[in-house]
């Protein structure tokens, strides 16, 4: 799974129509029709504004719209374009002025699509991980052990602090819960307390 860091936008003309292609992370629904609301407070009077997003976290979820344009010349092209660049957490949306020149259906998927896909070619993507992070307290005297335990499942550090005992958050990868949490369950483990804070989508 990937994902964006930070909100790029990008520029296309095509038959006189000048297409905007704008990607940003985007964690819910509700607040990826918070960025389309600022993105048309920018780009007034477009005639379209294509949409597509995908998310894992809080759920797995996809969203497309066409905005006017042609059933199926809009939103789903540019969904399959985050589809095929592995993209969550990311929301996508591609403005179009028209120039006065008809595009046709394949000529309007081609377009929303390239622009799209030569926008994701400008930003910063990274792997991500869902995940679910947890808090460990930890005798001091078995840490080494933990750390060891660490290398089977694929976890990451997300804090620690170190006190009578060591209080540490990992974030552990979604398909390694059930095995992280019956080997800290296990009894060389029972003197370790734990307990799940969030289910999250981290970079990597």
């Amino acid at each position: 799974m990937k994902t964006i860091l930070n909100p790029v936008e990008h520029q296309v003309k095509i038959k006189g129509s000048s297409f905007y292609g704008i990607v940003f992370p985007v964690q819910s629904g509700p607040a990826f029709n918070e960025h389309l609301l600022a993105i048309k407070k920018k780009y007034r009077n477009a005639s379209h504004y294509g949409q597509a997003y995908r998310l894992k976290i809080p759920s797995f979820e996809e969203f497309s719209s066409d905005d006017g344009e042609p059933k199926g010349t809009t939103g789903l092209p540019m969904l399959n374009t985050l589809k095929s660049n592995q993209l969550l957490q990311t929301g996508s949306v591609v403005v179009r002025y028209f120039g006065g020149t008809k595009l046709g259906k394949q000529g309007l998927i081609e377009a929303y699509s390239a622009t799209l896909q030569e926008t994701i070619g400008l930003a910063t993507i990274k792997d991500g991980m869902h995940a679910i992070l947890f808090e460990l307290i930890i005798p001091y005297e078995k840490k080494s052990t933990i750390d060891r335990f660490y290398t089977t499942v694929s976890v990451k550090q997300a804090h620690i602090e170190y006190g009578e005992q060591i209080t540490e958050q990992v974030y552990c990868s979604i398909e390694d819960v059930d095995t992280f949490e019956d080997q800290l369950n296990a009894y060389a483990f029972q003197d370790v307390s734990f307990k799940k804070l969030e289910e999250t989508f981290i970079i990597l």
